[in-house]
Order: structure tokens, then sequence, then C-alpha cells
């Protein structure tokens, strides 16, 4: 829902790391926000663990900021203690995985 997405933010470049899924990661060039579609390889076993809580961001440089993942990873915390799937409750309620924090 583009109404999740705050005015000021920007596309960035990096790596989002998708263990389980056909391709393993997405690379993004800091042009776009998405949609970035996931799928599981057909052979995975359809009751396996939620892609999305697997997820891990390796964000590229921003002019006068620094990347930080939040650890441990949101979206495996939910996904453990609540189970099921991150897609319906990301639908419905945004997520911080890492802040950009300015430099000193």
């Amino acid at each position: 829902d583009r109404d999740q997405i705050p005015d000021e933010a920007q596309p960035v470049k990096g790596v989002v790391r998708c263990p389980g899924t056909a391709g393993g990661e997405i690379a993004m060039d800091g042009s776009s926000m998405g949609p970035f579609m996931l799928r599981r390889p057909p052979e995975t076993d359809p009751e396996a663990i939620c892609l999305i809580a697997h997820l891990a961001f390796q964000m590229g440089p921003m002019d006068g900021f620094e990347y930080r993942a939040r650890d441990p990873s949101p979206l495996l915390e939910r996904c453990t203690e609540l189970g099921g799937c991150e897609l319906e409750r990301l639908a419905s309620c945004p997520v911080a995985v890492g802040f950009f924090t300015p430099l000193a």
C-alpha cells in the first residue's frame, strides 16, 4: 500500500538476501522502490517457513548516512513468535528492518 510509504522515502542501492527463493537475492539499483517479486522454487515444500522471515538487507552507502540493520530481524522475530507468514502482516502493518542514521 503506497499510503504506508513516507513522502520523503527514496529508493536505495543494496541487496536483499532471500534464502529459499528462486534467485536467492534481489539487487536494488537505487532507481525503484519496488514491488519486488519473491518466488519459491517449484520443488520447495509448501509448508516450509515463511520466505519473508529470512530476508536480510544489505544497504549500499547513501551520502551522509550509514545503515544499521535491526538485530534481531523483526521479520524473523514476528514469524517465530506469531507463526504463519509475514506477508499478511506486512500488507497491513509496515516494519522497520533497519535505519539510516546521519554520519557525524
